[in-house]
């Protein structure tokens, strides 16, 4: 199996594991490289809100694309496979069939194809979250702990967020959709708790395990729990929508509370990403791709507070746009990388 886990040598390593490399065994096209698709269709969503023209509709037919490579490479090759310890790779999948579909409704409005991904992807996301969660408490074999250990604890937050928009958009339908929207609704928050229950608790023990030396190659993995900052406070406001106001008042408390928690995680992984970035020490790797994601959601999660919370929230857009800015960076920086496969 080719699916990227550092090894524990790596991850005790004070220098980095591989360091001052630019080539390493990398997994085939498939699910190994769903980062990819998660990062480019997160883009797309926030350049819709941000970036007026055709910039949004480009990087909705990449993403596509993106995913037909991806699916393809995967029926070619079958790696990786589906057992427990290759749970991360899955989780990618699910995310970003659940990030395309969002894309879908955002730019084209296209909610057959929102609700088709999301039925996919929230079901592999629970998948894979309850397997390796079970892989990680009980096998011996399991992996050393790292920030790819996330994955696809995450994943069941990202259909949280995917669950509350189809909610929300059902729900001024009327009639039997907006029942259905009701039970949406509740599968949204059902995995907003599974999230946390499974990975909170994982990213204690990988930030106790590694802090500080993440191996320099998977540098980029020390921006997977922002994704749990980000995506969850985005949820929770979408989630809390349509509810009382004593329901948006605590998730805009809880929004302020998960982004305050980001400051100090978020000035971790910019420190570890691009201090291994400029020292040169980065092999490329899938791994490259877990900068764009998480920087995605906190892109999100700021907006939407700005758009649900009180008017003092509203400086909140702002910084939305500032994270924009940088997922921009690390998008190009991540697809650029892909040069060193050449040869």
């Amino acid at each position: 199996m080719h699916t990227i886990h550092p090894t524990t040598q790596q991850v005790r390593s004070r220098h980095g594991g591989v360091a001052h490399n630019t080539k390493m065994q990398v997994p085939p096209l498939g699910p190994g490289w769903a980062g990819a698709l998660m990062g480019v269709s997160i883009t797309t969503s926030l350049v819709n809100i941000r970036i007026p023209g055709h910039v949004d509709w480009a990087l909705l037919a990449v993403a596509t694309a993106l995913a037909v490579v991806l699916a393809a490479g995967w029926a070619r090759h079958r790696n990786p496979g589906f057992a427990a310890r290759d749970m991360p790779a899955w989780g990618m999948v699910a995310m970003g069939l659940m990030a395309l579909g969002s894309a879908w409704s955002s730019v084209a409005q296209v909610w057959s194809v929102h609700a088709a991904l999301w039925a996919v992807g929230s079901a592999l996301g629970v998948v894979t979250c309850v397997r390796f969660g079970v892989f990680v408490l009980r096998d011996a074999q399991r992996p050393a702990p790292a920030f790819t250990w996330g994955l696809p604890l995450v994943a069941p937050m990202v259909t949280a967020t995917a669950s509350a928009q189809l909610a929300l958009h059902l729900g001024t339908s009327g009639g039997a959709a907006e029942a259905l929207a009701g039970w949406i609704h509740a599968w949204g928050v059902a995995n907003f708790a599974l999230a946390w229950l499974t990975a909170a608790p994982a990213f204690v023990v990988v930030y106790a395990r590694t802090f500080p030396h993440v191996p320099a190659s998977f540098a980029a993995t020390s921006w997977i729990p922002l994704g749990m900052m980000g995506q969850s406070t985005a949820a929770a406001q979408l989630l809390a929508a349509g509810d009382g106001a004593a329901w948006r008042h605590a998730a805009v408390v809880y929004g302020w509370v998960m982004l305050a928690l980001g400051v100090a995680l978020g000035a971790y992984a910019l420190v570890t990403h691009w201090k291994a970035v400029l020292g040169g020490a980065m092999a490329y790797n899938p791994t490259w791709w877990a900068s764009t994601f998480p920087v995605g959601t906190l892109c999100f999660g700021t907006h939407t507070l700005a758009l649900h919370g009180p008017a003092s929230c509203a400086w909140m857009d702002t910084v939305s746009a500032c994270l924009l800015a940088l997922l921009l960076v690390h998008v190009v920086w991540a697809a650029a990388g892909a040069r060193h496969l050449r040869g």
